[in-house]
């Protein structure tokens, strides 16, 4: 099984969920609750130290968290907050997006005891991916509790227990898995779905600024400009009657780069081309003369099949899921047929099928719970070009 969790922010509120065994069981409360607290033994104690500020010097995590959590399913985000003698502290998220995220302040003591507010110049500041009206942080045992008061009064507080030490996270994209900072991380169970150099292939056309489109026009190549790994292919177009202005582009990228022998300056071809879905998820486009397809591509992220410019079904699996960047996925062979041809090819290679080149940049399905906002059900990338 893929190793990974869900993790949620701080200022989100989260679900009990289950402790590997041997590790600590905390949770986070709203301020009505009362927090359990951890109960770990192989983190540092505070035992003899005096009841004041220093009582919070050093590093904690996000108790609801613990080493080795495994869950099939995308990576939101851990913290680690570090208390120094110095009057600054820092809050640490680890999200998706890549190195963790630090959140600079100052505290100041409140009273005697071992209990500090931040301290800002602002009504209203940035904690961890949320906005605070006020954090206090207090001692309980080995453990601080962060208060945390929200701008919006309807809200009231919410507390956060942080635990001993520091978690960092290792694996790919959001599915992660948590170990000490101080001891070495665990191996990543990583499976090899690509080849070394896979296949890629892109597609867009110029000035179409709105989110449905769909044109058939008969068109003139009237420049093939060289591009990276393909061709921008300037077109004099004829919608009915009406010339297409200002001129559309149709520019195409691949690797390995295609022959376009096909696609020469004055080739007279029909464009097809069809978009729609929120900030254009789904495309498609087909140059062809006559009834020969000379050019075609399909790219989106669900039910896109039915508008592909050339036959094409799910095939069989590349490999075991792996970790996409919101959720486990499956990648597929494709099945495409073309004048009468057909073949499975598997997902980011290139191929050659009768008289054309066949890109499946990429075919995959989710398999696991969508956690992300921007999640799909999965993507395809699927091209090909005449020889």
């Amino acid at each position: 099984m893929r190793r990974g969790f869900v993790v949620p922010l701080l200022a989100l509120a989260c679900a009990p969920r289950p402790v590997p065994d041997g590790a600590t069981e905390a949770s986070t409360s709203t301020s009505g609750g009362s927090p359990t607290a951890s109960t770990s033994t192989d983190s540092p104690t505070t035992t003899g130290i005096a009841d004041g500020p220093e009582r919070l010097f050093g590093e904690y995590h996000d108790a609801s968290h613990a080493v080795g959590e495994e869950q099939e399913g995308p990576f939101s985000g851990v913290s680690n907050l570090e208390i120094r003698p110095d009057g600054t502290l820092t809050l640490w998220v680890h999200s998706c997006e890549g190195e963790p995220k630090p959140w600079n302040h100052t505290w100041e003591p409140v009273g005697d005891g071992a209990e500090i507010r931040v301290v800002s110049d602002d009504p209203t500041f940035e904690w961890g991916y949320g906005t605070a009206k006020s954090i206090t942080i207090r001692a309980d045992g080995d453990d601080v509790i962060v208060t945390f008061e929200y701008p919006d009064e309807d809200v009231g507080l919410r507390e956060t227990r942080y635990a001993p030490r520091k978690l960092c996270a290792v694996g790919k994209n959001c599915c992660i898995e948590l170990f000490w900072c101080d001891a070495l991380p665990p191996p990543v169970d990583d499976p090899v779905c690509s080849p070394p150099d896979p296949a890629a292939l892109d597609f867009w056309l110029s000035s179409v600024l709105v989110d449905e489109f769909s044109v058939s026009w008969e068109c003139t190549i009237t420049v093939v400009t060289p591009t990276d790994g393909g061709a921008a292919l300037t077109l004099a177009c004829l919608d009915g009657d009406v010339v297409v202005e200002p001129a559309p582009v149709l520019t195409f990228a691949a690797h390995p780069a295609p022959d376009l022998a096909a696609l020469g300056v004055g080739a007279v071809v029909t464009l097809e081309y069809t978009q729609f879905g929120w900030a254009d998820s789904q495309r498609m486009f087909r140059l062809s003369t006559g009834t020969t397809l000379l050019a075609g591509a399909v790219s989106g992220d669900w039910e896109i099949e039915p508008f592909a410019p050339f036959g094409l079904e799910d095939g069989a699996l590349t490999c075991e899921p792996e970790c996409g960047f919101c959720s486990m996925v499956e990648h597929q062979s494709a099945r495409i047929t073309l004048d009468g041809l057909s073949a499975d090819i598997p997902a980011r290679t290139h191929a050659q099928l009768g008289a054309y080149d066949v890109w499946v940049a990429a075919h995959y399905s989710a398999v696991s719970a969508v956690e992300c906002s921007d999640t799909s059900g999965g993507y395809t990338l699927i091209g090909v070009v005449r020889r």
